[in-house]
């Protein structure tokens, strides 16, 4: 039997599967296969990882589908390393692609937390280049070492502005459609940086929740490239940001320290207290801590 993958209906198809997941009340779909004891599903984990290279080198889902395996691996290993953060923040902007992107990047977590986590590696002047220029090249204060200069600074802003392409690109309602999206923005920031077996406890989660959400933000902030742009971007991540994670109370948590009788605020400490509609002894008892602090 002959089988020819339809780039427009594949990229529909998954999509439409991925819709699925959405619907606050599924959380497993038997077309993507069986999870083993431990809740693991090999084969989404193999989908999540065709569609995250897809976004990064631009491909259709069905070009990817067709890539020999040798050939994958080496796309999957190169995909998401730093330099190529640059190509990966373009093709989130392309206009032309947002329709088959939206859907993958809003609807798996796994993916958006690798995204996100290339997306937040800062781009700098190559080796050899600094504030001198080129060691042999002579190019200190050149129009070429300017060029070059420029020419990293948009591509950081590049990266800020695919950030918030995709925090916009998560719906907003007050269904069951904006619930399925926070709580896939939150996993994606639980996700990023870690390992899942690192972080099993409500409050491990949280706290690297709280602490990506910090990250991702700095990096909007430290790379918009313009005074309005820093202004614009930063009000733009506070409101995505604080719809997608209203679940949550950010509280501030301070340690006093008593000295010879006068009583000092030693440091800070920020902290996230659930507010959800969920609700069991775990995160009852992870939110006793965060206030105990």
């Amino acid at each position: 039997m002959g089988i020819q993958l339809n780039p427009i209906n594949a990229d529909r198809f998954i999509a439409c599967m991925l819709g699925v997941l959405r619907q606050n009340n599924f959380k497993f779909v038997a077309f993507f296969g069986d999870r083993d004891e431990n809740g693991m599903n090999k084969d989404f984990e193999m989908l999540n990882e065709r569609l995250t290279v897809a976004i990064a080198m631009g491909l259709a889902l069905s070009d990817v589908l067709m890539l020999p395996t040798v050939v994958f691996e080496e796309y999957k290993k190169g995909s998401l390393q730093e330099e190529y953060a640059p190509l990966i923040a373009d093709s989130i902007l392309r206009k032309d692609r947002a329709g088959s992107i939206q859907p993958w990047v809003s609807n798996l977590p796994e993916t958006l937390a690798s995204l996100l986590s290339c997306l937040i590696n800062k781009q700098d002047l190559p080796l050899g280049s600094a504030h001198g220029g080129y060691a042999l090249g002579g190019y200190a204060y050149s129009p070429k070492w300017e060029s070059l200069k420029e020419e990293v600074v948009q591509k950081n802003a590049n990266q800020a502005s695919a950030i918030l392409q995709i925090l916009n690109w998560s719906p907003f309602d007050l269904g069951e459609i904006g619930k399925s999206s926070k709580r896939q923005f939150q996993e994606a920031l639980i996700r990023m940086n870690t390992d899942l077996e690192d972080v099993r406890t409500p409050t491990e989660q949280w706290d690297n929740l709280l602490e990506n959400w910090q990250i991702v933000g700095f990096f909007v902030l430290q790379n918009s490239n313009t005074k309005s742009a820093r202004e614009r971007n930063t009000e733009a991540y506070n409101i995505l940001s604080q719809r997608l994670l209203s679940d949550f109370d950010l509280y501030v948590a301070h340690k006093k320290v008593n000295v010879w009788g006068v009583e000092f605020t030693s440091w800070r400490e920020a902290v996230l207290i659930y507010n959800g509609d969920e609700s069991d002894t775990d995160l009852q008892q992870a939110n006793k801590l965060a206030r105990e602090k």
